[in-house]
């Protein structure tokens, strides 16, 4: 009898214990219940180079994308996941640190572009936290173009000694009679600012994010026989340009004379180049511009590393 009653008052007790266990977990489920209608996930990630160290002091900007489909993603600056991110790109910290919050643990596409020209573009998890982007080799510097009639400084430096290759400009708005120039600040080596890299482009006015690389426009003389170069966009910097008109000579003696259109690179002088450029009066015009190039060295005695 007394072994029954033990074992009773055991179960009791246990009973008792399970209750208040079942009671505990409860109360804390409602005190979370606030929280637990979605997932939190923060990604952070820091942008270094190839020996590791990381672009200190300067901002770098990127863009996160949905795998497979390419668009924007919707990100939060918060655990909470009430501020939605509206603009791209992110900006990092003087450490080159970036981070945003998502509801999903995707893996997601991001593209970064250093001050310095430097761009990466990777598949980045959840548990991913840097992502390296050469100090040298090919770079590739873009900013935004807008309406503006005026001289407009873009704060983008290419460094002395780096060879710039090619530019092409993306048509994000566009607008009738409208069109670019693309340049240096100030005058370098007889390649004056506003056309050095583009002469006056014209911008597709279809909003389709057309891609327009800078080059001549060739036309046709002589019953469509022979074709003369009639206008050059690609800007004074990287092309040996004579249009056939200016030349003034279509036919000589019975012959035909064509005008010269030869692409080529420039070289950065030593102080370096900053880009800038002017638009044509067209209300509401956007453009990207990306200047591609090459850079070959650190600067001198490292300066382009920070130790």
């Amino acid at each position: 009898m007394k072994s029954l009653l033990g074992l009773l008052a055991s179960r009791t007790g246990s009973h008792s214990r399970t209750r208040k266990i079942v009671a505990g977990l409860l109360a804390l489920g409602l005190l979370l219940a606030p929280s637990m209608g979605f997932a939190q996930y923060r990604y952070w990630w820091q942008v270094i180079d190839d020996r590791g160290v990381p672009y200190l002091g300067q901002t770098v900007r990127c863009s996160v994308y949905s795998i497979g489909t390419g668009t924007a993603l919707s990100y939060h600056f918060t655990s909470t996941l009430s501020n939605v991110g509206s603009t791209m790109p992110l900006l990092s910290d003087t450490n080159s640190q970036l981070h945003f919050w998502s509801a999903s643990n995707a893996d997601v596409g991001v593209i970064c572009n250093t001050q310095s020209g430097g761009q990466g573009a990777v598949r980045l998890r959840h548990t991913d936290h840097s992502i390296m982007i050469d100090r040298q080799g090919r770079k590739v510097v873009r900013f935004q173009v807008v309406q503006n009639t005026t001289a407009t400084n873009t704060n983008l430096f290419i460094p002395g000694g780096a060879v710039i290759r090619d530019v092409i400009v993306q048509q994000v708005t566009g607008v009738a009679n409208a069109h670019i120039e693309v340049g240096f600040r100030g005058d370098h080596l007889g390649q004056h600012s506003y056309g050095a890299l583009v002469h006056r482009l014209a911008v597709p006015t279809a909003n389709d994010g057309t891609w327009v690389r800078p080059g001549a426009t060739i036309s046709a003389e002589g019953s469509g026989l022979y074709p003369i170069i009639t206008e050059v966009h690609r800007g004074t910097a990287l092309v040996l340009a004579q249009h056939t008109l200016a030349v003034a000579t279509k036919f000589q003696g019975g012959s035909y004379q064509p005008g010269v259109y030869i692409e080529t690179s420039y070289s950065v002088p030593a102080v370096g180049v900053e880009l800038q450029y002017r638009t044509s009066t067209a209300p509401g015009l956007s453009a990207h511009v990306f200047v591609l190039y090459d850079l070959f060295h650190v600067g001198a005695l490292g300066s382009n590393y920070r130790f």
